[in-house]
């Protein structure tokens, strides 16, 4: 009888305790760094003549490095540095001389991951695919022009990543970023600012955080 007793009360013990705790998952704000090298193509005035004769003189690069830091599995924030090079058909000179345009910049971007907000927060999904939109400041340098110009910077885009490890990430990024129009300090008439397209990949790398991804937790039953 004691036997009897002493399992029934295991088996009640046991059962109340699994309907208190299961294993949820429970997303933890996460800091990250990377870092992404491309191309862009500037776009300003005088760049069709590039399409008439020589489409990929328009072509120039870009480097950049951030640090980032996802408060939800959807929003974040990330701050970056870098730099871009541009070529441009001097207007003034029907055309013949391309100058070379080199700038530093730096930016405050909002990101927001597309495929949480759509299907849910997965810590074992192998992608993701995020929108980001922000402001910043380009300085971009004297060369040949008669003055440096520090100019604003609008730039909008989305990123896919995947994951190699729980940590690194391969990153490829395609976006649009809107200068002062007088960038190459030619001021057209149609658009109030000059603009680049660009592509580009990198690496990230996210810093753990202690139970990242699963937490024990109390729940009521049958939820």
């Amino acid at each position: 009888m004691k036997i009897f007793s002493i399992t029934i009360l295991l088996f009640v013990f046991s059962f109340t305790a699994s309907a208190q705790y299961k294993i949820k998952k429970v997303y933890h704000p996460e800091w990250y760094v990377s870092a992404n090298t491309g191309i862009n193509y500037f776009l300003a005035e005088g760049f069709n003549e590039y399409l008439k004769t020589s489409p990929t003189k328009a072509i120039g690069f870009l480097g950049r490095t951030s640090i980032g830091y996802n408060f939800t599995p959807i929003w974040g924030v990330r701050g970056d540095i870098g730099f871009s090079t541009h070529t441009w058909p001097e207007n003034s000179k029907n055309n013949n001389i391309a100058i070379n345009i080199m700038a530093e910049n730096m930016a405050a971007n909002i990101t927001a991951n597309m495929i949480n907000w759509l299907s849910g927060y997965d810590s074992n999904r192998m992608y993701d695919v995020s929108l980001f939109g922000g402001l910043g400041v380009s300085y971009r340098n004297k060369g040949v022009f008669n003055n440096a110009l520090i100019s604003y910077i609008g730039r909008v885009g989305a990123q896919a990543d995947y994951r190699i490890t729980r940590e690194l990430s391969l990153n490829l990024l395609a976006e649009v970023d809107l200068v002062d129009d007088n960038y190459n300090e030619y001021i057209g008439t149609k658009l109030p600012f000059d603009f680049y397209p660009a592509l580009s990949i990198g690496f990230s790398y996210r810093f753990p955080t202690t139970d990242i991804f699963l937490q024990t937790v109390k729940v009521n039953y049958g939820k």
